[in-house]
């Protein structure tokens, strides 16, 4: 009995580790960044950075902190950095899902904890 309940744990990590819903469609390439998310500004936890078709992005974090950064494409994921308070961050790497106007994004290559956003 001991096994099958480790069995159903296990499936159930499994399940909820499936970063999106059925509706959402992964973003995997920079063709497909540049036209569903790319000038539009993403919008979550009262954060708000307008991505630029230029590859670059701004705005504000969720305490009011201005940011700037540039975006590339890298593999499947969106990677970025930011310059904050005067100081440049290393390279952050995310998994994209969207679906119309809702987006989830997955940090550290997909293994993160899903964000949900909103494309406006």
């Amino acid at each position: 009995m001991r096994s099958a309940s480790l069995v159903t744990v296990a499936i159930a990590v499994a399940v909820s580790a499936t970063p999106a819903p059925a509706e959402f469609r992964q973003v995997r390439s920079e063709r497909d960044y540049m036209e569903r998310v790319a000038g539009r500004t993403v919008v979550t936890a009262g954060a708000a950075l307008r991505i630029g078709r230029d590859w670059t992005f701004a705005g504000t974090l969720s305490d009011g902190t201005p940011v700037t950064g540039a975006w590339t494409w890298s593999g499947p994921w969106y990677c970025f950095n930011m310059v904050k308070d005067g100081d440049r961050s290393r390279t952050f790497c995310h998994e994209i899902w969207v679906d119309g106007s809702r987006m989830i994004v997955v940090p550290d290559r997909g293994r993160g904890t899903p964000v949900r956003a909103t494309l406006r």
